[in-house]
């Protein structure tokens, strides 16, 4: 009989999806069975001699002895150079990592010394931030590759570790006999934060570290085809801030905007400064906006060496008046007294000064909303919040609310209030016959400018048939993206930050500020929604249509549906390790993130009204049962596979309708939390680096000790 035995539990699964039978090592039908199967599939697909086996990853071995590690390796790599003598045994190094406590030093030179040296390639899978060749003598002489791991879960939002990175991979090539044979990417999921990838991959080509300012500024110029120094500086302000965490956060992605609801969500932890990414949205709109833009025309150098020798930008602000320190009581006064709710059709209304009967609210309460739940949130703040300037969103709160009607033949659609139509933006490059066209003064130019750029773009193809054609920044895809990207992790900051205040004000126990704030986020997330669904880079309808493309029967196509939903949301057929790869994608946030939500508001609300504490197991049943597992099975619903609607146009109306909550004490409070965060982690560091001063002093007194 073989000898077959059963690993432990993986994460939170259970049978019979984990607990993995494994054939022991030292099993002659091991051998036999390993052999074959490599010869198998190099008959049928060839071979370069580089085989990936992960023996260890995320389990932990039988035993810690080293003999019995030792034979492990010796029966994997003689199973694969059995069926090719050639064989390179490449293993991820992801468990010296995940597992330090097991794979200590002499456990990972048994494993790692059993193979000939230069027949196992070890990928050091995140040593951007936590390389493990150093501890483990360069891997004991086998070559490795320096990797940057960078995503979980091929989750969005902005992030990155560009200084940590550099000095890292400096480290690496300085080491003294270092067996470093090149770099490489090992992101869980792609599709995202380009810049730290483009970053990344020109390491290995480089002779030594590149100044990140120059290097940002490049980048700009070479994503967009333009010199437009307004682009430089926006990208410094990005790399020197959400792209240069170095307090060694652990970035899942799962931001409290997409996290399943509970009362005890934490605020995002931030490792940079939010005054630097409403800096580089400002920059990327004002080139949408501004009527002089033009196509590859080079301004002035404003970014040169950005950051290095210039202050950071100020924030615009407007003038707030100073109001004195308010009480709690006061607090919850005015949440009665400002916010009202029809009892009728539920519909918010404005104060009893404001409106009347059925009509609706402006929305611009918003401000006020957030300012009484901030003195909750942040007690310990030097100057009162009634100082705080919160028109957020003012009278364009309604402006961008999407709304759904049925025409006669039961079809949806989908459309914009008219009062958008404000925002738009009626500029748009003609390109005709190499003329470039003017349309309602996008290009401000003079004729004379617009020659010379002419003159220096026009080129011939290799036929002498065509001449190449340029597009506005605007209208590039790389740069639609990017306004997108970033316009969308503004949402994250401002959508988190209402779900915060609706966990407040329940806790507060006040029903009608948590009736606003439960409709003040609905109305975000609708933007969000909006937001992305005018990019093709964002949409969940590619996503499934992907999924539906490799099945051959309609059986298939609701499998492979149904695993892409459940992937992306519960991850597992209870939730398991839910959230793990949440998209902020267009129709997941409409159809899954946006009901949780809601669901979780009717519920905090109906608490209020009953008189009944909040029972969070048996609402994490009710929204699995009602909202999240309904979602993975509905494998016929149809979602948008283009973009809908004009990325520009929208994402100015968003400006205008968000960017005034950032020119409030908002950007204070963030300043505040981030200032928190990293004293937090100095502090832990501090004490992490005096264990490691200690335990060296004790091995040292050991040995001098023996000596003696």
């Amino acid at each position: 009989e073989a000898n077959i035995t059963r690993l432990g539990p993986w994460s939170h699964f259970t049978d019979p999806y984990t607990r993995t039978y494994l054939l022991d090592f030292n099993d002659p039908l091991f051998q036999e069975i390993g052999s074959a199967f490599i010869e198998e599939v190099t008959s049928e697909f060839g071979s370069d001699h580089i085989y990936n086996c992960d023996t260890f990853n995320e389990m932990t071995p039988a035993s810690s002895d080293p003999e019995y590690l030792r034979s492990v390796g010796v029966a994997v790599y003689s199973a694969i150079s059995k069926a090719d003598p050639d064989a390179i045994w490449v293993m991820q190094g992801w468990l010296f990592y995940s597992d330090q406590s097991f794979w200590r030093t002499a456990q990972a030179e048994a494993l790692l010394t059993s193979v000939p040296t230069g027949r196992l390639l070890v990928l050091d899978l995140a040593s951007e931030v936590a390389p493990q060749y150093s501890r483990l003598q360069s891997y004991f002489g086998q070559p490795f590759i320096f990797c940057m791991l960078h995503n979980f879960g091929g989750v969005d939002g902005l992030f990155g570790n560009v200084d940590v990175l550099l000095k890292n991979y400096e480290d690496a090539r300085n080491f003294p006999n270092v067996t470093m044979v090149g770099t490489g990417l090992t992101p869980e999921g792609i599709n995202q934060n380009y810049v730290m990838y483009d970053f990344m991959n020109e390491l290995g080509w480089r002779p030594a570290a590149p100044q990140v300012s120059s290097w940002a500024a490049d980048y700009a110029s070479r994503r967009y085809g333009s010199n437009d120094g307004r682009l430089g500086q926006a990208w410094n302000l990005l790399m020197r801030s959400v792209y240069n965490n170095t307090v060694n956060t652990v970035n899942h992605g799962q931001y409290v905007i997409v996290k399943r609801p509970k009362l005890n969500l934490q605020p995002d932890k931030l490792w940079y400064s939010v005054s630097d990414v409403v800096a580089a949205w400002d920059l990327l709109v004002s080139v949408v906006q501004d009527k002089n833009q033009g196509l590859n025309i080079e301004s002035q150098q404003i970014y040169q060496e950005y950051g290095a020798n210039q202050s950071p930008p100020s924030p615009l602000r407007k003038k707030t008046i100073a109001n004195k320190k308010i009480t709690k009581q006061e607090i919850l006064h005015k949440s009665i007294r400002l916010f009202k709710r029809s009892t009728v059709d539920g519909d918010v209304e404005a104060g009893d000064d404001d409106a009347s009967g059925g009509e609706k609210m402006k929305l611009d309460t918003l401000s006020q909303l957030l300012q009484r739940t901030e003195a909750a949130n942040f007690k310990e703040r030097e100057v009162s919040e009634g100082e705080v300037d919160w028109r957020l969103i003012g009278d364009n709160m309604a402006v961008l609310v999407e709304h759904e009607d049925d025409d006669e033949e039961g079809e949806n659609h989908k459309y914009v209030n008219n009062e958008y139509e404000q925002h738009k933006l009626e500029r748009k490059i003609k390109l005709e016959n190499s003329n470039y066209m003017q349309d309602e003064g996008l290009f401000a130019g003079s004729v004379e400018e617009e020659d010379d750029v002419r003159s220096r773009k026009e080129k011939i193809n290799t036929e002498g048939v065509m001449e190449t054609r340029y597009k506005s920044v605007t209208d590039q895809a790389t740069f639609q993206h990017d306004l997108v990207d970033v316009t969308r992790q503004i949402l994250q900051v401002v959508g988190g930050e209402m779900a915060l205040t609706l966990i407040t004000n329940y806790n507060n126990q006040v029903l009608l500020a948590l009736q606003e704030s439960h409709h003040l986020l609905q109305v975000i997330l609708t933007d969000l929604d909006l937001l992305l669904g005018s990019s093709p880079d964002f949409l969940l309808g590619r996503w499934l249509e992907d999924a539906a493309s490799w099945a051959t029967n309609e059986k298939e196509r609701d499998q492979y549906i149904f695993n892409a939903l459940n992937q992306i949301s519960l991850w597992g057929p209870t939730g398991e390790i839910h959230d793990y790869a949440i998209k902020q994608w267009s129709g997941l946030i409409t159809n899954y993130i946006k009901p949780r939500w809601e669901f979780f508001s009717e519920t905090l609300e109906t608490s209020l009204e009953q008189g009944k504490p909040f029972n969070e197991e048996q609402f994490n049943w009710d929204l699995f049962t009602l909202v999240e597992d309904p979602f993975t099975k509905e494998t016929n619903v149809t979602y948008p596979t283009d973009p809908q609607g004009n990325t520009t146009e929208i994402v100015v109306g968003l400006y205008n309708k968000y960017r005034p909550v950032f020119d409030s004490r908002l950007l204070q409070v963030m300043e505040k939390r981030y200032q928190k965060h990293l004293r937090a982690f100095s502090k832990t560091a501090m004490k992490r680096k005096r264990k490691i001063i200690k335990r060296k002093r004790g091995r040292q007194h050991i040995v001098t000790a023996a000596e003696n």
